[in-house]
């Protein structure tokens, strides 16, 4: 990006922070998913004015624990945002904007639903909207981010929107009476307005020498209307999108670092890329907006916890895109980044991209890359592209052993468990009851972990085996996560085949083994990594929650 300067960090202090990063969940999640560490119920009081962090006098501090006592922003940010007046407030579902009304129960405040009464949404408070544009506004002087994602309110499909449109406050239909989505008097008009007032005070902000947020800074404006390819009332309402977006732009106006994001598109029924057809609406209004494209396609720890995804090779779909997030990879898929790169950087990873055949053809391909069922030769195999990733990662002899613990399990559906948050926490709600999937059976379960137990062990002796070769710090941890996952898959195993039996010696085996995993979990040293702790901040949790589950059957 043209003008952008790295943080001013000593080079001791920037490898530290790239080490803390590595240690952190995967870079994209769900934002609707329960955070795995947020403080327990018997460290949050409960006041009439609202939820507030505490526990007793003589007890640390939770933020303390949370942040490894440093008194840092993230530590006041979420202070603020737990200290949210009204009634029903949740501590696993904390709003990080402003734009439901804070009477609203806050455990809704990131999706929206027609459970939500009338006259909750508003955008026209304007100390909530000077609120947010405060501490925003300290975030970029002390950051200096080149990239910020504004997601404000979760309602993705135009049916959601409109929807949620419906129910803005008596001062929204006084500054905006039309119900139309469409419209400079409906919800375009006024996402425009908040758009562009956050867009220019944030280019105004005073910061140190070597950063200008006016020229540096890229804002990703997300939502209401994210689009979802399956959404019903294709292909029409895709072009209702198209028409949406065309205005919101027109109405933004002439705007420096400011770009919509959306969801993954694919081919409309004509053949033509939606992301073409898009680009070429802004162009037309020439306001000059960009678009951000994020694509969930498995490796994502949503749809799959893949350890190498190609959704990359379907890049080419995007062009016409400013940006584009592929969420197919956390902090142990360093060869995936280094594809990445090359199929954003050009569209193909060193001429390799996947062909689709149509609108049909291209739907079923995604399908299969986000199952983790699509493996090409040209990437898979020996001297492909993740082995020659690989070994310019870690050299020959390391990059090799590695090369063959991510090919462990022979696809995404089957292989190695390096986390548990998602991975081992789904099928401890599907052992509690909840609906997780249609079609499965206890004894198509036992299989599929039988494998993913044999994949994490095959996996763990290559990186232990590379780590050997080369001593490494990501590797070191990486051969950690995988023991983690070993231990938690023979525990879903066991817990599997005591629902399947029911035996008194299937249930003896099943608490010896959980008993040893909550040893062993509870003997790691921690060190403060974010606010919720990471991945290994869902580990305990997880153990106590897959004890419950398992041995209640």
């Amino acid at each position: 990006m043209k003008g952008w300067r790295r943080s001013h960090r000593t080079d001791k202090e920037q490898v530290a922070a790239e080490h803390r990063v590595r240690h952190e969940r995967p870079l994209m999640t769900s934002n609707t998913s329960a955070p795995a560490l947020w403080p327990t119920p018997k460290e949050l009081l409960w006041q009439p004015g609202g939820l507030q962090i505490g526990a007793s006098p003589a007890s640390p501090h939770p933020l303390a624990r949370l942040t490894g006592g440093t008194d840092s922003y993230a530590a006041e940010a979420l202070s603020r945002r737990l200290a949210v007046p009204g009634s029903g407030a949740r501590a696993d579902a904390v709003p990080v904007v402003l734009s439901v009304d804070p009477a609203l129960d806050v455990g809704s405040a990131l999706r929206i639903d027609r459970r939500v009464e009338a006259d909750r949404l508003t955008v026209s408070r304007e100390e909530m909207q000077e609120a947010k544009l405060a501490e925003l506004s300290q975030f970029v002087a002390e950051v200096q981010p080149a990239f910020m994602y504004v997601h404000d309110i979760d309602a993705g499909t135009f049916a959601d929107s409109r929807h949620a449109w419906g129910v803005r406050c008596a001062e929204c239909r006084r500054r905006w009476p039309s119900d139309e989505m469409t419209s400079p008097d409906g919800q375009a008009g006024a996402v425009a307005a908040w758009f562009r007032k956050l867009r220019q005070r944030l280019s105004a902000v005073s910061v140190a020498e070597g950063y200008c947020p006016g020229d540096d800074l890229v804002c990703v404006f997300t939502s209401p209307v994210y689009t979802h390819r399956h959404e019903g009332g294709q292909p029409e309402v895709w072009e209702q999108e198209v028409a949406y977006f065309r205005l919101l732009s027109s109405l933004v106006g002439p705007l420096r670092g400011g770009q919509f994001g959306l969801r993954e598109q694919l081919l409309h029924p004509g053949g033509e890329a939606r992301i073409a057809q898009l680009r070429r609406a802004l162009d037309e209004v020439g306001n000059g907006h960009g678009l951000h494209v994020f694509s969930f396609g498995g490796g994502d720890n949503y749809q799959t916890d893949d350890l190498v995804n190609v959704l990359g090779a379907l890049a080419h779909l995007y062009r016409g895109a400013e940006s584009v997030s592929l969420c197919n990879g956390g902090v142990h898929e360093e060869p995936v980044q280094l594809m990445n790169a090359d199929f954003l950087w050009s569209g193909a990873a060193q001429g390799y991209a996947e062909e689709v055949a149509g609108p049909e053809g291209a739907e079923t391909l995604f399908g299969a890359i986000a199952h983790g069922h699509r493996r090409p030769p040209t990437v898979f195999e020996e001297g492909g592209i993740l082995h020659r990733a690989c070994r310019r990662l870690w050299g020959d002899s390391a990059g090799g052993q590695l090369y063959r613990a991510y090919l462990s399990g022979g696809d995404g559906r089957h292989g190695p468990v390096s986390r548990v948050w998602w991975a081992v926490t789904r099928d401890v709600r599907r052992l509690k009851g909840d609906p997780v999937e249609h079609g499965w059976t206890w004894e198509d379960l036992d299989g599929r972990w039988t494998r993913r137990l044999a994949a994490t062990e095959e996996a763990l002796r290559h990186v232990r085996a590379a780590n050997k070769a080369r001593e490494d710090p990501d590797l070191r941890w990486l051969a950690h996560c995988l023991e983690v996952g070993r231990r938690f898959a023979e525990a879903v195993v066991a817990a599997i085949r005591y629902r399947l039996a029911g035996s008194a010696d299937t249930r003896c085996r099943l608490t010896r083994i959980l008993d040893e995993l909550e040893a062993y979990v509870a003997a790691q040293k921690r060190q403060p990594v974010d606010l919720l702790g990471g991945d290994p901040g869902c580990w305990a949790e997880t153990v106590a929650l897959l004890r419950a589950a398992a041995l209640s059957g």
